[in-house]
């Protein structure tokens, strides 16, 4: 079996685990039992191991899927930064903070507090807030394209001696 099949193979296991906790979730109504989502987990795990260790386009291929998501949501986060300053007309644009304290505040709050636990005050404060506090669409938009440098295909550098 080559690393291709077993990616493919681990790739489709860690789906249809995810498929069976979110459909056993659904039926039920109560917290799925949690083999499932383990398994799901360390399938993932799995096939993100055999990706990045296996032939020298699997790195590329999976940077070049990430530049991909970015993009998306980077495309998303315009267009939401967009019809709210058309609709308000504030003209203030959403930050990556306000993003994610409007969908998780307890991961943000989280964040913060194992970041000036573990690091001290300067990590949130003046470090990583300057970041996030930039535009949610420009931030998404650089790690598309950085990964998007990263994983484009390289020519074979020839040389030849005579």
């Amino acid at each position: 079996m080559t690393t291709s099949r077993l990616f493919k193979l681990l790739v489709l296991l860690a789906v249809l685990a995810s498929a069976a906790t979110i459909l056993q979730w659904y039926e039920t109504g109560e917290r799925p039992d949690t083999m499932f989502s383990h398994l799901a987990v360390a399938l993932a795990v799995a096939a993100l191991i055999v990706g990045l260790i296996g032939t020298e386009t699997r790195p590329r291929l999976m940077l070049r899927f990430l530049a991909a998501l970015f993009t998306l949501l980077g495309v998303i986060a315009f267009a939401a930064d967009y019809s709210l300053i058309r609709g308000n007309a504030s003209g203030k644009s959403f930050t990556l903070l306000d993003h994610l304290n409007s969908f998780a505040p307890s991961l943000v709050m989280a964040l913060e507090n194992g970041l000036r636990h573990t690091l001290g005050n300067w990590a949130w404060d003046p470090l990583l807030t300057v970041i996030l506090n930039r535009p949610a669409y420009l931030i998404f938009f650089l790690l598309a394209i950085s990964a998007g440098i990263a994983g484009r295909p390289r020519r074979p550098v020839r040389i030849f001696v005579n």
